[in-house]
């Protein structure tokens, strides 16, 4: 609805806590809240929790991990598949375990084929 009502994320959050204090001023019942938009990194996350507490119970994020899964996804079968790696990527290595450094955790907690279900 942000986007279509053209009120920016960090005004529509004051607006909703603003109607959370008032619910909970009255003594109603006041639901858990969810928010999102606008949130790509971490410490923007405890800035939106730290906007609404004690009502904004999370976080959503959708855009910027997926983003990243995405590129990830890409460079993985540039890797594995056509057996090129990417030029700004070779500065990191050659293979899925020397770019993804977290690869060989990966294949020893869930087997080798966890890395490359990309």
């Amino acid at each position: 609805m942000m986007n279509e009502w053209g009120i920016p994320p960090v005004e529509i959050f004051s607006l909703l806590y603003k109607y959370l204090d008032g619910l909970a001023q009255k003594g109603e019942y006041v639901p858990d809240v969810a928010v999102a938009g606008g949130f790509t990194l971490k410490d923007q996350i405890f800035k939106g929790l730290a906007l609404g507490a004690p009502y904004f119970k999370l976080i959503g994020m959708a855009r910027a991990p997926l983003a990243a899964a995405m590129v990830g996804k890409t460079i993985g079968k540039c890797i594995v598949e056509e057996n090129e790696v990417p030029v700004y990527i070779k500065q990191f290595g050659d293979t899925v375990e020397e770019v993804f450094i977290t690869a060989p955790d990966l294949k020893r907690k869930f087997g080798k084929s966890a890395v490359y279900l990309m």
